[in-house]
Protein backbone atom coordinates (compact mmCIF):
# COMPACT_ATOMS: atom_id res chain seq x y z
CA UNK A 1 0.00 0.00 0.00
CA UNK A 2 3.51 2.54 0.69
CA UNK A 3 4.29 1.83 -2.71
CA UNK A 4 0.89 1.90 -3.97
CA UNK A 5 0.43 5.77 -2.22
CA UNK A 6 4.19 6.66 -3.59
CA UNK A 7 2.90 6.05 -7.19
CA UNK A 8 -0.13 8.02 -6.83
CA UNK A 9 1.97 11.02 -5.00
CA UNK A 10 4.36 11.08 -8.34
CA UNK A 11 1.52 11.16 -10.71
CA UNK A 12 1.70 7.23 -11.77
CA UNK A 13 -1.16 5.10 -12.48
CA UNK A 14 -0.46 2.17 -10.84
CA UNK A 15 -0.71 -0.85 -12.94
CA UNK A 16 -0.11 -4.63 -12.51
CA UNK A 17 3.32 -4.68 -13.26
CA UNK A 18 4.14 -2.27 -10.46
CA UNK A 19 3.10 -5.44 -7.88
CA UNK A 20 3.66 -9.20 -7.54
CA UNK A 21 6.31 -11.38 -7.64
CA UNK A 22 8.64 -11.79 -4.52
CA UNK A 23 8.58 -10.05 -1.73
CA UNK A 24 12.14 -9.18 -2.64
CA UNK A 25 11.01 -7.68 -5.58
CA UNK A 26 8.18 -6.11 -4.18
CA UNK A 27 11.32 -4.84 -1.86
CA UNK A 28 13.71 -3.81 -5.01
CA UNK A 29 10.72 -1.84 -6.52
CA UNK A 30 10.07 0.25 -3.24
CA UNK A 31 14.00 1.38 -2.61
CA UNK A 32 14.31 2.53 -6.39
CA UNK A 33 11.97 4.83 -6.50
CA UNK A 34 13.04 6.39 -3.12
CA UNK A 35 15.35 9.51 -3.74
CA UNK A 36 19.42 8.68 -3.72
CA UNK A 37 19.88 9.38 -0.21
CA UNK A 38 16.66 7.62 1.74
CA UNK A 39 17.96 4.54 -0.02
CA UNK A 40 21.16 5.01 1.64
CA UNK A 41 18.89 5.56 4.98
CA UNK A 42 17.19 2.62 4.20
CA UNK A 43 20.12 0.11 3.41
CA UNK A 44 21.11 1.99 7.16
CA UNK A 45 18.02 1.17 9.01
CA UNK A 46 18.49 -2.22 7.65
CA UNK A 47 21.26 -3.11 9.58
CA UNK A 48 20.30 -2.36 13.53
CA UNK A 49 16.74 -3.14 15.02
CA UNK A 50 15.91 0.54 15.91
CA UNK A 51 17.17 3.72 15.01
CA UNK A 52 16.47 7.54 15.87
CA UNK A 53 17.64 10.64 13.78
CA UNK A 54 21.05 10.79 15.67
CA UNK A 55 21.87 6.82 15.08
CA UNK A 56 21.16 7.30 10.98
CA UNK A 57 23.03 10.49 11.26
CA UNK A 58 26.21 8.74 12.57
CA UNK A 59 25.20 5.98 9.64
CA UNK A 60 25.12 8.47 6.88
CA UNK A 61 26.80 11.83 8.38
CA UNK A 62 26.84 13.66 5.46
CA UNK A 63 23.22 13.94 4.56
CA UNK A 64 21.43 17.08 5.65
CA UNK A 65 19.03 16.79 8.40
CA UNK A 66 15.86 17.40 6.08
CA UNK A 67 16.43 14.37 4.50
CA UNK A 68 16.70 12.42 7.51
CA UNK A 69 13.58 14.15 9.03
CA UNK A 70 11.43 13.13 5.85
CA UNK A 71 12.67 9.49 6.11
CA UNK A 72 11.37 9.11 9.67
CA UNK A 73 8.16 9.98 8.49
CA UNK A 74 7.71 7.13 5.61
CA UNK A 75 4.86 5.12 6.78
CA UNK A 76 7.63 1.92 6.08
CA UNK A 77 8.92 2.88 9.44
CA UNK A 78 7.39 1.98 12.62
CA UNK A 79 7.37 4.29 16.10
CA UNK A 80 7.31 3.54 19.44
CA UNK A 81 8.28 6.38 22.21
CA UNK A 82 8.70 2.98 24.97
CA UNK A 83 11.98 2.84 23.41
CA UNK A 84 14.89 4.91 23.70
CA UNK A 85 15.37 4.57 19.52
CA UNK A 86 11.88 5.04 18.24
CA UNK A 87 11.80 3.97 15.11
CA UNK A 88 11.82 0.59 12.95
CA UNK A 89 12.33 -0.30 9.94
CA UNK A 90 9.74 -3.51 9.13
CA UNK A 91 10.72 -6.64 10.20
CA UNK A 92 9.99 -8.22 6.61
CA UNK A 93 11.43 -5.27 4.81
CA UNK A 94 14.61 -4.99 6.78
CA UNK A 95 15.29 -8.72 5.93
CA UNK A 96 14.56 -8.23 1.92
CA UNK A 97 16.78 -5.41 1.54
CA UNK A 98 19.76 -6.73 1.12
CA UNK A 99 18.68 -9.43 -1.52
CA UNK A 100 17.45 -6.17 -3.24
CA UNK A 101 20.00 -4.05 -3.18
CA UNK A 102 22.19 -6.36 -5.52
CA UNK A 103 19.96 -5.62 -8.33
CA UNK A 104 20.29 -1.93 -8.01
CA UNK A 105 23.24 -0.11 -9.55
CA UNK A 106 23.99 1.75 -6.78
CA UNK A 107 23.49 -0.61 -3.73
CA UNK A 108 25.64 -1.25 -1.23
CA UNK A 109 28.97 -3.67 -1.48
CA UNK A 110 30.31 -5.49 1.88
CA UNK A 111 32.37 -3.71 2.56
CA UNK A 112 29.76 -0.66 2.60
CA UNK A 113 28.11 -2.52 4.93
CA UNK A 114 30.79 -3.14 7.01
CA UNK A 115 31.63 0.73 7.67
CA UNK A 116 27.95 1.91 7.87
CA UNK A 117 27.52 -1.26 10.90
CA UNK A 118 31.16 -0.25 12.67
CA UNK A 119 29.59 3.46 12.58
CA UNK A 120 26.30 2.74 14.37
CA UNK A 121 27.68 0.16 17.09
CA UNK A 122 30.51 2.79 17.98
CA UNK A 123 27.81 5.77 17.81
CA UNK A 124 25.70 3.13 20.57
CA UNK A 125 27.85 3.10 22.77
CA UNK A 126 28.81 6.75 23.04
CA UNK A 127 25.35 7.36 23.46
CA UNK A 128 25.68 4.62 26.23
CA UNK A 129 28.17 6.14 28.15
CA UNK A 130 29.56 5.01 31.55
CA UNK A 131 26.82 6.19 33.98
CA UNK A 132 23.91 4.32 32.20
CA UNK A 133 21.46 2.69 33.99
CA UNK A 134 21.07 -1.17 33.88
CA UNK A 135 17.68 -1.26 31.85
CA UNK A 136 19.46 1.18 29.45
CA UNK A 137 22.92 -0.53 29.60
CA UNK A 138 20.87 -4.32 28.69
CA UNK A 139 18.63 -2.20 25.74
CA UNK A 140 21.61 -0.67 23.85
CA UNK A 141 24.20 -4.20 24.26
CA UNK A 142 21.15 -5.92 23.02
CA UNK A 143 21.34 -4.06 20.20
CA UNK A 144 24.65 -4.17 19.84
CA UNK A 145 25.52 -7.93 19.63
CA UNK A 146 22.74 -8.63 17.02
CA UNK A 147 24.60 -6.01 14.88
CA UNK A 148 28.05 -7.76 15.45
CA UNK A 149 26.46 -10.87 14.97
CA UNK A 150 25.13 -9.94 11.76
CA UNK A 151 27.35 -7.65 10.31
CA UNK A 152 30.87 -8.55 11.70
CA UNK A 153 31.83 -5.47 13.37
CA UNK A 154 32.93 -5.47 17.39
CA UNK A 155 33.57 -2.23 19.65
CA UNK A 156 34.89 -2.75 23.34
CA UNK A 157 31.82 -1.27 24.55
CA UNK A 158 29.90 -4.04 24.14
CA UNK A 159 32.47 -5.72 26.54
CA UNK A 160 32.31 -3.47 29.26
CA UNK A 161 28.32 -3.65 28.63
CA UNK A 162 28.21 -7.11 29.27
CA UNK A 163 30.83 -7.01 32.16
CA UNK A 164 28.31 -4.24 34.00
CA UNK A 165 25.59 -6.08 33.63
CA UNK A 166 26.90 -9.59 34.75
CA UNK A 167 28.49 -7.86 37.98
CA UNK A 168 24.92 -6.25 38.90
CA UNK A 169 23.14 -9.95 38.33
CA UNK A 170 21.72 -9.24 35.56
CA UNK A 171 23.06 -12.21 33.58
CA UNK A 172 19.92 -14.37 32.51
CA UNK A 173 18.86 -12.71 29.45
CA UNK A 174 22.28 -11.28 28.08
CA UNK A 175 22.89 -12.48 24.64
CA UNK A 176 19.28 -14.29 23.90
CA UNK A 177 18.37 -14.89 20.68
CA UNK A 178 22.02 -14.63 19.41
CA UNK A 179 22.96 -16.81 16.35
CA UNK A 180 25.39 -20.46 16.89
CA UNK A 181 28.08 -18.77 14.03
CA UNK A 182 29.32 -15.24 13.60
CA UNK A 183 30.26 -13.20 10.70
CA UNK A 184 33.86 -14.21 11.14
CA UNK A 185 34.94 -11.59 13.86
CA UNK A 186 36.84 -13.79 16.74
CA UNK A 187 35.94 -11.42 19.78
CA UNK A 188 32.30 -11.37 18.79
CA UNK A 189 32.64 -15.55 19.00
CA UNK A 190 34.89 -15.10 22.61
CA UNK A 191 31.90 -12.27 24.22
CA UNK A 192 29.61 -15.04 23.23
CA UNK A 193 31.71 -17.99 24.80
CA UNK A 194 31.65 -15.27 27.79
CA UNK A 195 28.39 -14.84 28.30
CA UNK A 196 27.29 -18.15 28.01
CA UNK A 197 30.30 -19.26 30.43
CA UNK A 198 28.34 -16.78 32.54
CA UNK A 199 25.22 -18.54 32.13
CA UNK A 200 26.08 -21.84 32.60
CA UNK A 201 28.66 -21.03 35.70
CA UNK A 202 25.63 -19.17 37.33
CA UNK A 203 23.12 -22.03 36.76
CA UNK A 204 25.30 -24.62 38.58
CA UNK A 205 27.44 -25.46 35.64
CA UNK A 206 31.01 -24.66 36.65
CA UNK A 207 32.64 -27.74 34.70
CA UNK A 208 30.64 -26.82 31.23
CA UNK A 209 31.46 -23.53 31.99
CA UNK A 210 34.98 -24.42 31.87
CA UNK A 211 35.40 -26.50 28.74
CA UNK A 212 33.19 -23.48 26.93
CA UNK A 213 35.47 -20.58 28.20
CA UNK A 214 38.81 -22.27 28.39
CA UNK A 215 40.67 -21.38 24.59
CA UNK A 216 37.66 -19.21 24.00
CA UNK A 217 39.79 -16.36 23.74
CA UNK A 218 41.78 -17.87 20.65
CA UNK A 219 42.62 -15.65 17.31
CA UNK A 220 42.58 -12.47 19.48
CA UNK A 221 45.23 -10.35 20.96
CA UNK A 222 45.85 -11.36 25.14
CA UNK A 223 45.79 -7.96 25.95
CA UNK A 224 42.24 -7.16 24.04
CA UNK A 225 39.90 -6.27 26.60
CA UNK A 226 36.97 -9.11 25.19
CA UNK A 227 40.09 -11.73 25.83
CA UNK A 228 40.59 -10.23 29.68
CA UNK A 229 36.92 -10.86 30.14
CA UNK A 230 37.26 -14.56 28.66
CA UNK A 231 40.05 -15.66 31.30
CA UNK A 232 38.16 -13.07 34.16
CA UNK A 233 35.12 -16.31 33.73
CA UNK A 234 37.23 -18.62 33.17
CA UNK A 235 38.97 -18.09 36.77
CA UNK A 236 35.19 -17.70 37.82
CA UNK A 237 34.49 -20.82 36.92
CA UNK A 238 37.56 -22.63 37.83
CA UNK A 239 37.14 -21.33 41.35
CA UNK A 240 33.33 -22.08 41.59
CA UNK A 241 34.40 -26.07 40.14
CA UNK A 242 36.67 -26.50 43.24
CA UNK A 243 39.83 -25.27 41.14
CA UNK A 244 41.23 -22.37 43.54
CA UNK A 245 44.78 -22.66 42.27
CA UNK A 246 44.18 -22.70 38.62
CA UNK A 247 41.91 -19.82 39.25
CA UNK A 248 44.24 -17.98 41.02
CA UNK A 249 46.97 -17.75 38.22
CA UNK A 250 44.33 -16.57 35.92
CA UNK A 251 43.68 -13.79 38.51
CA UNK A 252 47.51 -12.80 38.58
CA UNK A 253 47.54 -12.31 34.95
CA UNK A 254 44.88 -9.85 34.82
CA UNK A 255 46.50 -7.67 37.45
CA UNK A 256 47.68 -5.26 34.55
CA UNK A 257 44.88 -4.97 32.55
CA UNK A 258 41.16 -3.05 32.59
CA UNK A 259 39.78 -5.92 35.36
CA UNK A 260 42.29 -5.36 37.57
CA UNK A 261 40.12 -3.74 40.47
CA UNK A 262 38.41 -7.31 39.90
CA UNK A 263 41.15 -9.70 39.66
CA UNK A 264 42.65 -8.03 43.51
CA UNK A 265 39.69 -8.77 44.87
CA UNK A 266 39.25 -12.05 43.70
CA UNK A 267 43.37 -12.69 44.75
CA UNK A 268 41.51 -11.26 47.91
CA UNK A 269 39.22 -14.12 48.06
CA UNK A 270 42.07 -16.79 47.20
CA UNK A 271 43.59 -15.25 50.39
CA UNK A 272 40.69 -16.07 52.00
CA UNK A 273 40.13 -19.25 50.91
CA UNK A 274 44.34 -20.44 52.32
CA UNK A 275 43.58 -18.85 56.21
CA UNK A 276 45.36 -16.16 55.09
CA UNK A 277 42.68 -13.49 56.83
CA UNK A 278 44.76 -10.40 57.59
CA UNK A 279 45.78 -10.52 54.27
CA UNK A 280 42.74 -10.39 52.73
CA UNK A 281 41.13 -8.16 55.16
CA UNK A 282 43.91 -5.59 54.88
CA UNK A 283 43.44 -5.60 50.73
CA UNK A 284 39.34 -5.21 51.13
CA UNK A 285 40.16 -2.58 53.53
CA UNK A 286 42.74 -0.44 50.87
CA UNK A 287 40.11 -1.02 47.83
CA UNK A 288 37.96 1.42 46.96
CA UNK A 289 34.52 1.19 46.55
CA UNK A 290 33.65 1.77 42.63
CA UNK A 291 29.52 0.89 42.48
CA UNK A 292 26.97 -0.67 44.50
CA UNK A 293 27.69 -4.23 42.89
CA UNK A 294 30.99 -3.35 43.75
CA UNK A 295 30.87 -2.73 47.81
CA UNK A 296 28.55 -5.57 47.90
CA UNK A 297 31.08 -8.06 47.07
CA UNK A 298 33.49 -6.21 49.67
CA UNK A 299 31.35 -6.66 52.12
CA UNK A 300 30.37 -10.25 51.76
CA UNK A 301 33.98 -11.18 51.43
CA UNK A 302 34.87 -9.32 54.71
CA UNK A 303 31.49 -11.33 56.01
CA UNK A 304 33.11 -14.22 54.87
CA UNK A 305 36.72 -13.89 56.73
CA UNK A 306 34.85 -12.98 60.07
CA UNK A 307 32.43 -16.22 59.81
CA UNK A 308 35.20 -18.81 59.68
CA UNK A 309 37.26 -17.09 62.67
CA UNK A 310 33.69 -17.57 64.62
CA UNK A 311 33.39 -13.91 64.98
CA UNK A 312 30.00 -14.15 64.24
CA UNK A 313 28.39 -10.83 64.91
CA UNK A 314 31.17 -8.78 62.61
CA UNK A 315 29.89 -11.33 59.84
CA UNK A 316 26.08 -10.86 60.62
CA UNK A 317 26.60 -6.94 60.32
CA UNK A 318 29.10 -7.04 56.82
CA UNK A 319 26.18 -9.82 55.32
CA UNK A 320 23.52 -7.77 56.55
CA UNK A 321 24.84 -4.54 54.99
CA UNK A 322 25.31 -6.18 52.17
CA UNK A 323 21.56 -7.43 52.11
CA UNK A 324 20.17 -3.62 52.53
CA UNK A 325 22.62 -2.56 49.85
CA UNK A 326 21.17 -5.07 47.24
CA UNK A 327 18.09 -4.43 48.67
CA UNK A 328 18.45 -0.42 48.09
CA UNK A 329 19.80 -1.06 44.67
CA UNK A 330 17.27 -3.46 43.50
CA UNK A 331 20.26 -6.15 42.79
CA UNK A 332 18.47 -9.55 43.28
CA UNK A 333 21.09 -11.29 42.70
CA UNK A 334 23.36 -9.81 45.12
CA UNK A 335 20.82 -9.64 48.04
CA UNK A 336 19.87 -13.45 47.36
CA UNK A 337 23.78 -14.27 47.88
CA UNK A 338 23.90 -11.91 50.92
CA UNK A 339 20.75 -13.82 52.41
CA UNK A 340 22.53 -16.92 51.55
CA UNK A 341 25.58 -15.82 53.83
CA UNK A 342 23.74 -14.78 56.81
CA UNK A 343 22.12 -17.98 56.77
CA UNK A 344 25.45 -19.66 56.95
CA UNK A 345 26.41 -17.24 60.09
CA UNK A 346 23.08 -17.37 62.42
CA UNK A 347 22.99 -21.40 61.73
CA UNK A 348 26.04 -21.04 64.43
CA UNK A 349 23.25 -19.80 66.84
CA UNK A 350 21.14 -23.34 66.52
CA UNK A 351 18.69 -20.57 66.53
CA UNK A 352 16.19 -22.58 63.48
CA UNK A 353 13.96 -19.79 62.93
CA UNK A 354 17.01 -17.21 62.37
CA UNK A 355 18.18 -19.29 59.71
CA UNK A 356 14.67 -19.94 58.22
CA UNK A 357 13.64 -16.22 58.33
CA UNK A 358 17.09 -15.82 55.91
CA UNK A 359 16.87 -19.02 54.24
CA UNK A 360 13.07 -18.41 53.11
CA UNK A 361 13.85 -14.80 51.82
CA UNK A 362 16.89 -16.10 49.65
CA UNK A 363 15.11 -18.65 47.91
CA UNK A 364 12.52 -16.72 46.91
CA UNK A 365 15.01 -13.93 45.35
CA UNK A 366 16.48 -17.25 43.56
CA UNK A 367 13.19 -18.21 42.24
CA UNK A 368 13.78 -14.62 40.22
CA UNK A 369 17.28 -15.14 39.91
CA UNK A 370 18.01 -19.15 39.77
CA UNK A 371 21.83 -19.92 41.10
CA UNK A 372 21.93 -23.51 42.46
CA UNK A 373 25.35 -22.73 44.56
CA UNK A 374 23.57 -20.31 46.61
CA UNK A 375 20.76 -22.97 47.44
CA UNK A 376 23.49 -25.62 48.46
CA UNK A 377 24.62 -23.11 51.27
CA UNK A 378 21.24 -22.36 52.59
CA UNK A 379 20.70 -26.20 52.92
CA UNK A 380 23.80 -26.77 54.51
CA UNK A 381 23.28 -23.57 56.79
CA UNK A 382 19.86 -25.18 57.96
CA UNK A 383 21.49 -28.83 57.94
CA UNK A 384 23.82 -26.84 60.64
CA UNK A 385 21.13 -25.16 62.59
CA UNK A 386 18.88 -27.98 63.24
CA UNK A 387 22.18 -30.40 64.68
CA UNK A 388 23.02 -27.48 67.11
CA UNK A 389 18.95 -26.90 67.74
CA UNK A 390 18.92 -31.04 68.56
CA UNK A 391 16.94 -32.53 65.51
CA UNK A 392 19.22 -34.51 64.37
CA UNK A 393 16.32 -35.93 61.47
CA UNK A 394 15.66 -32.52 60.26
CA UNK A 395 19.68 -32.12 60.20
CA UNK A 396 19.82 -35.56 58.22
CA UNK A 397 17.29 -34.35 55.34
CA UNK A 398 19.28 -31.03 54.88
CA UNK A 399 22.27 -32.45 54.78
CA UNK A 400 21.40 -35.51 52.28
CA UNK A 401 19.79 -32.10 50.27
CA UNK A 402 23.11 -30.12 50.42
CA UNK A 403 25.29 -33.35 48.92
CA UNK A 404 22.16 -34.19 46.39
CA UNK A 405 22.14 -30.50 44.87
CA UNK A 406 26.10 -30.01 44.62
CA UNK A 407 26.38 -33.30 42.77
CA UNK A 408 23.92 -32.06 40.74
CA UNK A 409 25.92 -28.86 39.57
CA UNK A 410 29.83 -30.75 39.78
CA UNK A 411 30.08 -27.75 42.80
CA UNK A 412 32.68 -29.58 45.12
CA UNK A 413 33.02 -26.66 47.55
CA UNK A 414 29.48 -27.76 48.65
CA UNK A 415 30.96 -31.31 49.46
CA UNK A 416 33.06 -29.09 52.02
CA UNK A 417 30.06 -27.42 53.78
CA UNK A 418 27.94 -30.71 54.06
CA UNK A 419 31.52 -32.66 54.96
CA UNK A 420 31.37 -29.99 57.95
CA UNK A 421 27.79 -30.15 58.76
CA UNK A 422 28.34 -34.12 58.81
CA UNK A 423 31.02 -34.19 61.13
CA UNK A 424 29.13 -32.15 63.86
CA UNK A 425 26.35 -34.19 63.13
CA UNK A 426 28.10 -37.68 64.25
CA UNK A 427 30.31 -35.63 67.15
CA UNK A 428 26.62 -35.08 68.72
CA UNK A 429 25.61 -38.69 67.82
CA UNK A 430 28.47 -40.00 69.69
CA UNK A 431 29.80 -41.83 66.47
CA UNK A 432 33.69 -40.19 66.50
CA UNK A 433 34.70 -42.86 64.30
CA UNK A 434 32.65 -41.12 61.63
CA UNK A 435 33.61 -37.96 62.71
CA UNK A 436 37.23 -38.95 61.80
CA UNK A 437 35.96 -40.48 58.34
CA UNK A 438 34.33 -37.33 57.15
CA UNK A 439 37.23 -34.99 58.47
CA UNK A 440 39.77 -36.87 56.61
CA UNK A 441 37.21 -36.81 53.38
CA UNK A 442 37.25 -32.93 53.99
CA UNK A 443 41.25 -32.64 54.32
CA UNK A 444 41.75 -34.42 50.99
CA UNK A 445 39.73 -32.75 48.90
CA UNK A 446 40.27 -29.29 50.37
CA UNK A 447 43.77 -29.69 49.84
CA UNK A 448 43.12 -31.12 46.25
CA UNK A 449 41.46 -28.07 45.51
CA UNK A 450 44.24 -25.65 47.09
CA UNK A 451 41.13 -23.55 49.35
CA UNK A 452 39.17 -24.42 52.63
CA UNK A 453 41.73 -26.17 54.56
CA UNK A 454 40.71 -23.78 57.64
CA UNK A 455 37.79 -26.30 57.86
CA UNK A 456 39.88 -29.28 59.38
CA UNK A 457 40.78 -27.38 62.20
CA UNK A 458 37.59 -25.99 62.85
CA UNK A 459 36.22 -29.61 63.05
CA UNK A 460 38.61 -31.01 64.69
CA UNK A 461 37.77 -29.00 67.49
CA UNK A 462 34.66 -30.79 67.98
CA UNK A 463 36.62 -34.30 67.89
CA UNK A 464 40.09 -33.35 69.50
CA UNK A 465 39.71 -30.33 71.26
CA UNK A 466 41.88 -26.65 70.40
CA UNK A 467 45.26 -27.90 70.74
CA UNK A 468 45.40 -30.30 68.16
CA UNK A 469 42.94 -28.18 66.05
CA UNK A 470 46.19 -25.83 66.32
CA UNK A 471 48.59 -28.53 64.98
CA UNK A 472 46.52 -29.25 62.33
CA UNK A 473 47.28 -26.31 60.20
CA UNK A 474 49.75 -24.34 61.56
CA UNK A 475 49.64 -22.04 58.61
CA UNK A 476 46.08 -20.31 58.82
CA UNK A 477 46.55 -16.59 60.00
CA UNK A 478 43.45 -16.72 62.68
CA UNK A 479 42.66 -13.03 62.79
CA UNK A 480 42.76 -13.12 66.90
CA UNK A 481 45.81 -16.03 66.87
CA UNK A 482 44.08 -19.82 66.86
CA UNK A 483 44.23 -20.18 70.33
CA UNK A 484 41.31 -17.22 70.54
CA UNK A 485 39.51 -18.13 67.25
CA UNK A 486 39.72 -22.27 67.60
CA UNK A 487 38.06 -21.82 71.46
CA UNK A 488 35.21 -20.30 70.14
CA UNK A 489 34.87 -22.59 66.91
CA UNK A 490 34.99 -25.26 70.13
CA UNK A 491 31.98 -23.66 72.21
CA UNK A 492 29.81 -24.29 69.34
CA UNK A 493 30.23 -27.83 69.62
CA UNK A 494 29.99 -27.74 73.45
CA UNK A 495 26.93 -25.46 73.47
CA UNK A 496 25.49 -28.19 71.00
CA UNK A 497 26.12 -30.91 73.36
CA UNK A 498 24.33 -29.21 76.05
CA UNK A 499 21.31 -28.60 73.67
Amino acid sequence: MSHYAELLARGRRPGVGDFGGSFTAVATRSIRDLPREERDLVRTAALIDRVDADLLRAGQPSLPEGVIARFLRRPFLTHDDAYDLPHSLHLALRTAVRGADQGLPDGWSDRDRTDVAGRLLRRLGERLGESAGRAATAQALALGLRVADSSGVFDDWLTRAAQRLVAAGQWTEIGAGLTADAAGVPEYRAIRAAIQGVQLRRSGHARRAVEVLDGADAGIAPTSLTAQLVRLHLAHALRNHGDYSRAAEYYRGLLSGEFASTARYWLADYDYLNGRFATALAALEHRPERDAADEGERLRLIGHIWRVNARFDKAADAYTRAVTLARTEGLVAAEAKALANLAQTTCWSGTVDAVTEAAVRGKELLDLVPNPVELVKIRSAESVGHAIAGDRTAALAALADTRELADGIGYRGGHNLADVAAVLISKLAGDVDEARRVRARLDDRTRTSGGNTYWVPIVTTWIEGVDAAAAREPAVDWVDGSAAALARWARIGEGARRG
